[in-house]
C-alpha cells in the first residue's frame, strides 16, 4: 500500500467516524510521556473512550482498534484489550494529524555488539 501524503492523511483522519478519531486522540492522553513506537495498553485506550462516552461499548472500541490495525495504523500482534498495541509510523502520523501531538523519539541508545560475537 502506498504511503499517503500528510495532506491525504489529514483529510482521511478528518473524515473518520468519531470512534476512530477518539482512539487516536486517546493515545497521547493515556501517556503524555509516550515516545514514538511505544506500546500502549489497549485496555487503557478502551477505558479512556468508554469513560468519556457511556454510549460506547468496550467491544465497539476493540473493533475500532482492530480495524485501525487492519488499515496499518497499529501493530496487529497482541491486539486485545488485555495486551499492548503499538502505533505504526502511519499511526504516529495519524495521531499527529488528529491531535497535533508528536511523540518524542526513543532515547535509549543502541546496545553495542559484544566483542565475542565477531
Amino acid at each position: 500500500m502506498a504511503e499517503p501524503t500528510d495532506e491525504q492523511l489529514k483529510d482521511y483522519v478528518t473524515e473518520m467516524p468519531q470512534i476512530y478519531k477518539s482512539a487516536l486522540i486517546a493515545i497521547p492522553e493515556t501517556d503524555p510521556r509516550r515516545r514514538a513506537r511505544d506500546p500502549i495498553k489497549a485496555d487503557e485506550i478502551v477505558a479512556r473512550i468508554t469513560d468519556a462516552d457511556q454510549d460506547i461499548r468496550r467491544i465497539d472500541v476493540v473493533t475500532a482498534l482492530t480495524q485501525l490495525a487492519d488499515r496499518g495504523f497499529f501493530s496487529k500482534e497482541l491486539l486485545s484489550p488485555f495486551y499492548h498495541t503499538t502505533p505504526t509510523d502511519l499511526g504516529e502520523r495519524a495521531i499527529k494529524s488528529s491531535t497535533g501531538t508528536i511523540a518524542r523519539p526513543a532515547m535509549i541508545p543502541a546496545l553495542p555488539e559484544p566483542s565475542w560475537a565477531s
